[in-house]
């Protein structure tokens, strides 16, 4: 996957997740396994690398779902730092920030479709 110079999520008129990029830190600590997610500042753990993404990718997936349900999807991600950019691709809500990939940080793709909250299997 290349890696972009700005993390973003796509969000159609219908109010369905297409695909977000954001990055995502790891870190182990007493045999638990962290996966991060600045953008959003969210956090997840598991037994596993993968399974720690997993979760935060479910997490990632459950907190769009909750701003969007809840009509706040515009006011959570201006106030995250995302800013909302005109494209041209027709029906489509596009929010972008500045990538942080720093050392130990990769992008972690998340694909859903609201209202369906499906497990995304990510591999390291």
């Amino acid at each position: 996957m290349a890696v972009s110079d700005h993390s973003y999520i796509f969000i159609d008129w219908n109010f369905r997740i297409v695909e977000a990029v954001l990055s995502c830190s790891y870190s182990e600590e007493d045999g638990w396994f962290f996966a991060e997610c600045t953008e959003l500042r969210l956090i997840d753990q598991g037994e596993s690398r993968t399974e720690a993404m997993n979760n935060l990718a479910n997490m990632i997936i459950a907190t769009l779902i909750d701003a969007i349900s809840a009509g706040k999807i515009d006011e959570m991600l201006v106030e995250l730092g995302f800013t909302k950019e005109k494209i041209n691709i027709p029906n489509r809500n596009y929010y972008k920030q500045p990538a942080t990939y720093d050392e130990g940080t990769n992008p972690l793709p998340v694909k859903s479709h609201f209202p369906l909250l499906k497990e995304t299997s990510i591999t390291a």
